[in-house]
């Protein structure tokens, strides 16, 4: 057996878990169901219409170790097509990679087998290998989705693409990420903690295991709802007994050893006063590296946990000012401040002594500070291009803060009249009134840079979405 799909555990060779119980089947997947359906759905509708004006291009973002590039090959598998992978970090061969992406998108199927779907994972680490003469990956895809109307045209797709990638943000993908409608950008999300708690039962179930379903919630919840993280952690505590147990797991994650813990962990040893939590809580708070995400925990929990205060709320409010403090002082992106980094175990320190309490807490894992943030990181790229947009006549006068508080909602407001007012597309047909306001909107979008791009559904219904899409800069 090979050795990359075996580990020793003390009694032999046994097969990875990982490996051994890898999805097959479109049922078996612990992704979004909506999502699975949609994609589905796509390229089926390439496999039944093959020479059919189809996007070409489907871009699926999400944190990494939750099942993006399985879900990707068992839905090309379930529609019939035949997944090739490559890795757009790991491909270094500039133009032949370009060329062998070609063979793949317009070969024929031989002998009757099933055709391809490409699938190129961690697009988000792709390198502008492109030299004189040449074209980079990136690049190459978007003239795809510009000639997808264009059978005739040499960069044209006669196979359907699946892109895969962490960071949707990534500088290599903005390109790209322009390029795209909104339904053919997929976000796809952690499992949730429960189905794949069950999937773990199972798998022990399989393996003659005794499992106690509270402590494979809790794995799941230590490694945030990892798939890899959870079975590596499961087959190595199976290795050394044949009951998974809470005991099992807690001995697994030892606070004493080197290990990185986990927000929700870190944040339990924070609100408990408990003597085995104490004694290693400075070791914990000096080898921290999510301090941000920790402490945007402390202030998603502190309201329903349990701990003294008095009436006047002092614990809270001192609580409160020390997180303000983090945020201006250590957290902010003022250059100046990156020396205070060293005082963020303190700040812990302190809520801990706010916070702590012998009882038994509730916590829930901190999301609101990621969703948070990648809804900052999308807001700005977007203001960013707007501003770009803007002639420099105009734009040297407006700041970002100007942009984000006056300029933006304002904007928005000129460009929605009364749907009413145009009863018609045709201007041959417009009054008087209905051209007036039609010229003044072409005027504002030729100033700031604003157009309407035409998109289509899933359903074959097309509409118009403004681009740079503004809304979003809303939540900076």
């Amino acid at each position: 057996m090979d050795s990359q799909h075996t580990i020793c555990n003390g009694y032999g060779y046994k097969e990875l878990l990982l490996t051994k119980y890898a999805p097959q089947k479109f049922t078996e997947l612990l992704s979004d169901e909506a999502i699975n359906i949609e994609l589905l759905k796509w390229l089926s509708k390439w496999r039944r219409e093959p020479n059919g004006d189809q996007h070409p291009i489907v871009l699926i973002h999400g944190p990494p170790g939750y099942g993006k590039t399985t879900m990707a090959h068992i839905i090309a598998r379930t529609a019939q097509f035949e997944p090739i992978e490559i890795n757009a970090s790991d491909e270094r061969g500039g133009e032949l990679v370009l060329n062998r992406i070609n063979n793949i998108l317009n070969s024929d199927p031989l002998f009757n087998h099933k055709p391809s779907c490409l699938i190129i994972d961690e697009i988000d680490g792709a390198q502008d290998t492109s030299s004189s003469g040449s074209t980079s990956l990136i690049s190459f895809l978007v003239s795809l989705i510009v000639n997808r109307d264009k059978p005739t045209s040499k960069q044209s797709a006669r196979r359907p693409i699946i892109c895969v990638c962490n960071d949707l943000y990534a500088p290599a993908l903005r390109l790209l990420r322009h390029s795209l409608s909104k339904e053919f950008i997929i976000s796809y999300d952690r499992p949730s903690n429960t189905l794949l708690a069950n999937r773990l039962k199972s798998i022990c179930d399989e393996e003659g295991i005794v499992a106690d379903t509270r402590a494979l919630l809790q794995l799941c919840t230590l490694h945030n709802s990892d798939i890899r993280a959870c079975l590596n952690s499961l087959q190595l505590i199976i290795a050394k007994s044949d009951r998974v147990t809470v005991r099992s797991i807690e001995n697994s994650f030892d606070l004493t050893k080197d290990v990185h813990l986990s927000p929700l962990s870190i944040l339990e040893a924070l609100f408990s006063s408990a003597g085995n939590q104490r004694k290693h809580l400075q070791k914990i708070l000096n080898n921290i590296d999510e301090t941000e995400k920790v402490i945007f925990g402390c202030y998603e929990n502190y309201a329903t946990a349990k701990f003294f205060d008095d009436k006047r709320l002092s614990r809270v409010n001192m609580a409160l000012d020390c997180i303000s403090w983090y945020d201006h002082k250590i957290s902010g992106k003022d250059i100046g401040n990156r020396n205070l980094a060293c005082y963020s175990s303190t700040v812990l320190l302190q809520l801990h002594l706010l916070f702590a309490s012998p009882t038994k807490q509730h916590l829930s894992y901190p999301h609101l500070d990621y969703d948070l943030m990648m809804s900052r990181k999308n807001a700005e790229v977007i203001l960013s291009e707007f501003l770009k947009a803007i002639p420099a006549t105009l734009s040297r006068y407006i700041s970002i803060p100007f942009a984000i508080s006056v300029l933006v909602p304002y904007l928005l407001t000129l460009i929605s009249p009364d749907v009413t007012v145009f009863q018609s597309t045709n201007q041959t047909l417009m009054g008087e009134k209905e051209k007036m306001e039609m010229h003044r909107l072409m005027k504002l979008f030729r100033t700031y840079g604003l157009k309407l791009k035409q998109e289509k559904t899933f359903e074959g219904i097309y509409y118009f979405s403004l681009e740079p899409y503004l809304y979003p800069v809303f939540t900076i």
